[in-house]
């Protein structure tokens, strides 16, 4: 698979970023016996990197199975050295390079170039685990915003950033707009008339069936999602308890599987299990390296409900836990998502939703998103939030900006504002609070952004702002909420917020046949982010066109 050329990278949802560290693309198989290392044109180079080679053969006698590996061969990391490995690779042996490993192409006798990237990660990561070395290396991918991947590049001398698409397969032999590399360098010599075949800049790996002396495709996976959903019906048959292998060296112990936790719709733990991995494509990708806030409810939505931010000390095997920094607090050990095992842990400890950061890790202090929170009052019916919606809507167009609808789960909606890199939780503050207080400044009896109670006026919807700020959180996208019904946070389409809309009708049930049927919209929403000019415009209109505003 090769990458296109492009000048800027892309924003938005559903990307990650690799660095092009400027060494020679290659397709390495991990075998017991015969280990490999071609060039993405075919050509062996294995007796070159007899250390590499080595450590190809290790990896597969401890992962038990052999591994078709995408990624380059680079020196000791400076430019200089990623340039004489690349050339050194092709001349002559005992060279020192390392693989630096960014994708997994089969694993065993399972092709797996047809999943997505995301579950190729995983994969990756999970086969890596405790055996990488100076020789073979784990590449680094970060999802969310490029900016700083790509302002290290530039720092370190690296070719450039590859940005992915975290739901793209990978396509063997051809240049994909799923992936786009930003060079910062001139081309070299030896890539010029070559259409870059073995640069890094993920020129495609044309050689990997080669490398691999082909795979086998369609062959059954344990951790296919159909495989996952077999044994958590298997272990809720058997008792509701059990150890769930969700990959390999990733494991979750289970425990009441049975237990009703929706009594009104009997709808149990498990399915609620059930219904995270069906919908966990499109899940993961919007928990990535953001900080869960857990809200847990372990006797069902009818028991007794408490919050939780730090993670207990262990965990299992495979679910992420970082010490993040708190402030005057120092550290704190924190859930962080975007792989299943970590999701389901947090289900198994008694969360029905999942409440993410508007932050990821990496870059904390500056949100993808602000979001409004449309909380309706007594008397307020769904109809009137839908009308709210609306008059937000046209509110963020007069100011150049667009906002992504999604129902909250439960009474109300959200609405959120894509923001370009690099914008701070006050620039997002601000953007909201300007937003919100014209709209409740023009319809005073139906909307109102006062936080105490007793003075807000009677049937008006709370325009809540306050959550655009660090360590806050709202439901995440597709997050069940712990109400009657199963209901779900779901994102829309502008077109169906209309008096038509019912928020009940998007359930645990219900929502993955919508899924199916009309796609991602939340990654379709978030891929445009709204620009600079216009978020930094209407941040500095704040607090001078403030009409009131979360008093």
């Amino acid at each position: 698979m090769r990458a296109r050329a492009a000048r800027v990278l892309p924003s938005g949802e559903g990307w990650t970023f690799e660095p092009a560290l400027g060494g020679m693309r290659a397709i390495a198989l991990a075998h017991c016996t015969s280990p490999r290392v071609a060039t993405a044109t075919g050509r062996d180079v294995t007796a070159r990197v007899p250390r590499v080679a080595d450590a190809l053969r290790a990896l597969a006698v401890r992962h038990g199975a052999t591994v078709l590996l995408d990624g380059e061969l680079v020196g000791n990391g400076r430019p200089a050295r990623q340039r004489a490995a690349r050339r050194d690779a092709g001349k002559r042996p005992g060279t020192r390079s390392a693989f630096v490993a960014f994708d997994l192409l089969a694993e065993g006798a399972r092709d797996l170039r047809r999943a997505p990237w995301l579950t190729r990660r995983q994969r990756l990561e999970a086969c890596l685990r405790h055996r990488t070395s100076r020789v073979l290396r784990l590449g680094e991918s970060v999802p969310g915003d490029g900016t700083e991947m790509l302002r290290r590049a530039s720092d370190h001398g690296w070719e450039g950033v590859v940005a992915k698409r975290t739901d793209a397969p990978y396509a063997s032999g051809s240049a994909s707009a799923a992936w786009l590399a930003v060079s910062l360098q001139r081309p070299r010599a030896e890539d010029r008339g070559a259409g870059r075949s073995e640069g890094r800049g993920r020129g495609g790996p044309r050689g990997a069936r080669h490398a691999a002396g082909g795979t086998q495709s369609g062959t059954s996976s344990a951790f296919t999602v159909e495989a996952l959903l077999a044994r958590l019906e298997a272990i809720e048959r058997a008792g509701g308890s059990g150890v769930l292998r969700v990959a390999r060296g990733a494991s979750v112990e289970l425990s009441n599987l049975d237990k009703e936790f929706f009594p009104g719709e009997h709808l149990t733990k498990g399915d609620l299990m059930r219904y995270y991995v069906r919908v966990s494509p499109a899940v993961l990708p919007t928990l990535a390296n953001r900080p869960l806030v857990l809200k847990r409810t372990p006797d069902g939505i009818g028991g007794e409900m408490f919050f939780q931010q730090n993670a207990p000390d262990p965990v299992p095997s495979g679910v992420r836990v970082e010490e993040l920094g708190d402030g005057a607090e120092g550290t704190a050990r924190r859930f962080v998502g975007g792989d299943l095992a970590t999701l389901l842990y947090t289900v198994q400890l008694g969360c029905v939703s999942v409440d993410p950061w508007l932050s990821r890790v990496g870059s904390l202090d500056t949100p993808d998103y602000a979001v409004l929170d449309l909380d309706p009052g007594p008397g307020a019916g769904f109809r009137a939030i839908v009308r709210l919606a609306l008059w937000l809507r046209d509110e963020l167009d007069d100011l150049g900006l667009r906002g992504v609808p999604k129902t909250s789960g439960s009474r109300g909606m959200h609405i959120a504002i894509p923001l370009p890199p690099r914008t701070t939780y006050d620039t997002a503050l601000a953007v909201a609070r300007l937003a919100a207080g014209r709209v409740a400044a023009a319809h005073p009896e139906h909307a109102t952004v006062e936080r105490a109670l007793e003075r807000r006026p009677r049937g008006a919807i709370y325009i809540d702002c306050l959550q655009n700020m660090r360590g806050k959180s709202v439901a995440g996208v597709y997050a069940v909420r712990a109400r009657p019904g199963a209901t779900v946070s779901t994102p829309l389409g502008w077109e169906e917020v209309t008096d038509r809309l019912d928020p009940a009708a998007f359930t645990l049930r219900t929502l993955p046949e919508r899924l199916a049927r009309v796609g991602d919209l939340w990654a379709r929403g978030m891929r445009q982010r709204n620009t600079v000019r216009a978020v930094r415009d209407a941040a500095a209109r704040w607090p001078a066109g403030n009409s009131g505003g979360d008093r």
